[in-house]
């Protein structure tokens, strides 16, 4: 497995056939992954709350809920959107196939599956996946930089206007001859000291953005 797979992932399983079951299960056994099977569609959805699944193996043909309304429900929940399923079946028309990308599938697999197609689509769809996630964190985290740059650079740009007008007013006095020239020399270091700080503060929260980037 790539870099961005090296912890173990685990894969559920899902067919009312036990043999399709018990074949698929120890497919990914000797992949390393660890398994969770469902002989049916609730046990699925159950079993996505009660673990933390990466793939799914999703066999279309079930009684009650069916494969297609599985990976439906998969797909609209925002928590579980973004594991990839892979449908598996012996159906291989086209218009099969068209239905199982309306549901939200990622990919399909024909019974019986092959184990070098299987570890193919797995490592594929895993490394789309974690790259999908950690891409998403970035912009998260850019997102959150970008809202602080901005309050502080307009806080910046507040003191910059304030502090002009102040030092405008101090040379005016001093320059009339009614002004502290101590005093005003004070404030401007005061606000040296201010403005400093908060650039040094733009500057780390840069620095700090462009190692997340990494």
């Amino acid at each position: 497995m790539s870099d961005l797979l090296s912890q173990q992932m685990t894969a559920l399983v899902v067919d009312d056939s036990p043999l399709s079951l018990s074949y698929l299960e120890g497919l990914l056994l000797d992949q390393h992954y660890e398994v969770v099977t469902a002989g049916d569609g609730n046990e699925a959805l159950a079993a996505i709350k009660a673990h933390r699944i990466d793939i799914v193996f999703l066999d279309l043909v079930m009684p009650g809920m069916s494969g297609f309304e599985v990976c439906e429900q998969i797909k609209k929940n925002p928590a579980t959107k973004s594991i990839p399923v892979v449908l598996v079946s012996t159906l291989s028309e086209r218009e099969d196939r068209i239905k199982g990308l309306d549901a939200g599938a990622d990919e399909f697999l024909t019974k019986p599956v092959d184990e070098a197609e299987l570890v193919s689509r797995c490592k594929t769809l895993l490394t789309s996946q974690q790259l999908d996630v950690k891409l998403t964190a970035t912009s998260d985290r850019h997102r959150d930089l970008t809202e602080r740059l901005y309050m502080t650079t307009k806080e910046l740009d507040r003191l910059i206007l304030k502090s002009v007008q102040e030092l405008r007013e101090g040379l005016d006095a001093v320059m009339m001859g009614a002004g502290d020239a101590a005093g005003c020399h004070k404030r401007c270091v005061e606000l040296e000291q201010t403005l400093k700080q908060m650039i040094d503060g733009l500057q780390e929260e840069l620095d700090t953005h462009a190692v997340t980037l990494e």
